[in-house]
């Protein structure tokens, strides 16, 4: 096994991508490609930016030599348009996971009341509107206006449980806490 350099850790990169490299970082700290705790032990890790037209970023770990992150123009734009702002992966609240899943938990507890006071106003309107119950006077605009409010909490409140869920579970486990919850 070739002694880990970097040097070594350059002819990596290159065999990744065929194109030349443009710039080099040394991250010494966790950034929104990889956001995980399980990359701390990994620090500090060089991020390869090549001079492609997919502008591709490759980020490996200066103590293995393993590769961690390798992202496109492409996959980064669609991540910050949709999984990041989703899942609130922004650096600055992920870093902290307890504020992180605090954060979680309150905006889907509202986005969950939302749905609720959606469906209570929309139920109170059909009911004021029609003065009874018969769904069957206009059932397709019921469903149109039912559902995607009883979905919405669904959603919310699974999305809950499934945090609360691998929180735990990754709580219980023989992981030191200190280096995983930081």
């Amino acid at each position: 096994m070739l002694p880990l350099t970097y040097k070594t850790i350059e002819e990596i990169a290159t065999q990744w991508v065929d194109a030349p490299i443009l710039k080099v970082d040394t991250l010494y700290d966790l950034e929104v490609w990889i956001m995980y705790t399980r990359y701390k032990r990994e620090l500090p890790i060089y991020k390869f930016y090549f001079d492609d037209p997919e502008k591709h970023q490759l980020y490996i770990s200066s103590k293995t030599g393993e590769v961690q992150q390798y992202t496109t123009r492409r996959q980064r734009f669609y991540a910050w348009i949709g999984a990041i702002p989703h899942k609130l992966y922004f650096p600055a609240l992920r870093k902290h996971t307890p504020l992180w899943i605090r954060t979680i938990t309150i905006t889907s507890l509202i986005a969950f009341l939302v749905c609720l006071t959606g469906l209570i106003a929309g139920l109170y309107r059909y009911y004021r509107q029609y003065k009874k119950w018969d769904l069957h006077d206009s059932l397709p605009e019921n469903c149109l206006e039912v559902a995607p409010r009883i979905w919405g909490m669904v959603l919310c409140f699974s999305y809950h449980l499934d945090l609360k869920r691998s929180y735990i579970a990754k709580k219980n486990t023989s992981v030191d806490r200190k280096d995983t919850y930081r």
